[in-house]
C-alpha cells in the first residue's frame, strides 16, 4: 500500500512539473476588438502610433488606421492591402512585418523571395523592394533607426554553398599570385594551379547575418538602391539560427537548442585580424602601412577595406626587408589579411551567449536584457547585459509550463504569444522580478505587440486587440 502511495505522489509531482505556473491571475479587460479577418493566418504584427500592420501569409499584408475615442480603440479601417507584391508570381506571401518608427515605412518579408517596402506617407517607391542579397532566402529582419538612415540587419538561410570560379594561375611558395604563364611558372619552380570552383563565405545548409545601410527614407525617394554598404556579410552560423533582434548597439540571435548568441554593433570602421575563432578588433585608421596604401583617385581617400582584406605580407619578405610598406605602395596585392567591418555592422564573432532548455523560438531585447522565447513548455529565459553586451546576471526563468512563440513589452508590461494558450501578461520593472498579471484566451497566437495598455495579437484567425486596466 505504501509503495502505491509513493508511486502516486511521484506521478502527481511529475504532472505538476508540466503544469503552467500561475494558471489564473487578475486580468481586467476594458476593451476587445476582433478577431479581424485577415483572410489568411495572421503571422506577425507591428504598430506605430495610430498605424498597425499585419503579415497575412498568402493574403499579403494589411496596413490599418486605428480610430480612438479617449484612448479607447473604436475601430480599425484598412489604409492599404497588398497581395500582388510581385506580378506574375504565384507564391506571393508575407511572413514577417516591421514598421520604421522614425520614417513610417512598412517592411514586409517574403521569406523565399524579397523584402517589400511601402511608404505610409510621401511619394510611393517605384522599386518597392530591397536589392538582392546573398540568395534572398530571408528569415528575420532587425533595424537600427537613425535620423538620416536605417541600419538593417537580416538573417539569411542558405541551401547551397556560395561558390567562386578561380581561374588557372601561378603561385609562389607563400601562396602569392604571380603573373606567369604555365610554362614560366613551372620553369621557375613555382606552383601552377588549374581552374577550380571553391566554396566561399558561407557553407551549405547554414545561415548568415548580413546588413545594409538603407538611406532611401525621404518622402520624395522613389528607389531603394542607395546607401553603402548595400549588402555586407557579417558572419556565418549553422542552420539552427531562426530570428534576430536589435536594440541599443546589441544584436541577439535565436540559436535553436543552443540558446542565444549576442553580437555588438560596430561604432567605427574596424579591421578584424586573426582567424574566425579568435578575431582581434583593430582600428587601422592610423595604421602606418595603410596610410601609404592605394589612395582613391576620385576622392583622395585611403581604401582601408582593401588594405584590411588583401592577403598578408609574405613572411620571407618581412624578414628580409623589415616591413611591407613598399609592397603596399606598389599595390602588389598585399594587405593585412583581415576582415573589414564598416561602421554600423556587427562584430563577426559573438560577444557572449547563454544556453537554454528546449529550443529558442524568438528573441527580444529591452533595457539591456535579452529574452528568449522557448519551446517545449520552458517559458522565457532572460539574461542581463552590461553596455558591451557581456552577460552580468542570469539567466532567469518565468512562464514555466508554456511554449512561447513571441514576446513584446512597453513600459512595465510584458506580453507573450503562447500558441494555443493565448496571451500571457506579466509586470516587469527592468530587474530580475517578473510578476504574473493574467492570461487572455484566444485563437492560436503567433505574435504580439504592446502599446501602453493595448495588446495587438496576431492569431491564426486574424488580428485581435485587447485593452487592459493598468
Amino acid at each position: 500500500m505504501r509503495r502505491k502511495i509513493l508511486i502516486l505522489i511521484k506521478v502527481l509531482l511529475l504532472i505538476g512539473c508540466r503544469t503552467p505556473i500561475n494558471p489564473n491571475g487578475e486580468l481586467i479587460l476594458i476593451n476587445q476588438i476582433g478577431p479581424i479577418n485577415t483572410g489568411g493566418d495572421c503571422l506577425d504584427v507591428d504598430i506605430n502610433n495610430d498605424i498597425v500592420s499585419v503579415a497575412a501569409n498568402y493574403n499579403g499584408y494589411f496596413i490599418y488606421d486605428i480610430h480612438r475615442n479617449d484612448n479607447i480603440i473604436d475601430s480599425l479601417s484598412i489604409r492599404h492591402h497588398e497581395t500582388e507584391m510581385q506580378a506574375n508570381v504565384g507564391d506571393n506571401r508575407i511572413d514577417d512585418i516591421a514598421i520604421s518608427k522614425n520614417h513610417n515605412i512598412v517592411f514586409s518579408m517574403d521569406k523565399l523571395d524579397k523584402i517589400y517596402l511601402h511608404k505610409i506617407e510621401g511619394i510611393p517607391y517605384l522599386q518597392n523592394w530591397l536589392d538582392d542579397c546573398y540568395g534572398d532566402n530571408w528569415l528575420s529582419i532587425a533595424m537600427d533607426e537613425n535620423e538620416e538612415n536605417i541600419y538593417m540587419y537580416f538573417l539569411m538561410r542558405h541551401y547551397s554553398a556560395e561558390e567562386e570560379l578561380v581561374p588557372a594561375h601561378c603561385e609562389d611558395q607563400d601562396g602569392i599570385t604571380i603573373d606567369f604563364d604555365q610554362s614560366d611558372c613551372i620553369y621557375f619552380g613555382f606552383t601552377w594551379l588549374e581552374e577550380s570552383i571553391i566554396p566561399i563565405i558561407y557553407g551549405e545548409n547554414s545561415t548568415s547575418i548580413v546588413w545594409k545601410n538603407f538611406t532611401d527614407i525621404d518622402l520624395e525617394d522613389q528607389y531603394t538602391d542607395s546607401g553603402s554598404p548595400s549588402c555586407e556579410y557579417s558572419t556565418n552560423l549553422n542552420v539552427r539560427a531562426s530570428s534576430i533582434y536589435f536594440d541599443k548597439d546589441i544584436l541577439a540571435v535565436a540559436y535553436g537548442e543552443l540558446g542565444v548568441l549576442i553580437y555588438k554593433q560596430i561604432q567605427q570602421d574596424l579591421c578584424y585580424l586573426g582567424d574566425s575563432e579568435n578575431y582581434i578588433e583593430t582600428d587601422i585608421s592610423n595604421n602606418s602601412i595603410c596610410s601609404n596604401y592605394n589612395v582613391d583617385i576620385e576622392t583622395s581617400e585611403i581604401n582601408f577595406q582593401e588594405c584590411c582584406e588583401k592577403l598578408e605580407c609574405p613572411s620571407d619578405w618581412l624578414l628580409e626587408n623589415g616591413d611591407c610598406s613598399q609592397l603596399y605602395i606598389d599595390d602588389f596585392g598585399i594587405g593585412l589579411g583581415g576582415k573589414f567591418v564598416n561602421k554600423g555592422g556587427v562584430s563577426p564573432q559573438w560577444i557572449d551567449k547563454f544556453d537554454t532548455p528546449g529550443s529558442v523560438n524568438d528573441v527580444y531585447i529591452a533595457e539591456n536584457t535579452v529574452f528568449a522565447a522557448l519551446s517545449a513548455s520552458n517559458g522565457i529565459y532572460f539574461s542581463i547585459l552590461d553596455s558591451e553586451g557581456n552577460i552580468v546576471n542570469g539567466p532567469f526563468q518565468f512562464a514555466e509550463g508554456y511554449s512561447i512563440n513571441g514576446i513584446d513589452h512597453d513600459k512595465d508590461l510584458i506580453a507573450l504569444a503562447a500558441g494555443n494558450d493565448g496571451v500571457l501578461l506579466f509586470e516587469w520593472n527592468n530587474n530580475t522580478k517578473v510578476e504574473f498579471i493574467g492570461k487572455y484566451s484566444t485563437d492560436y497566437t503567433n505574435k504580439v505587440k504592446v502599446d501602453n495598455n493595448t495588446i495587438f495579437i496576431a492569431t491564426e484567425n486574424g488580428l485581435e486587440i485587447i485593452q487592459i486596466e493598468r
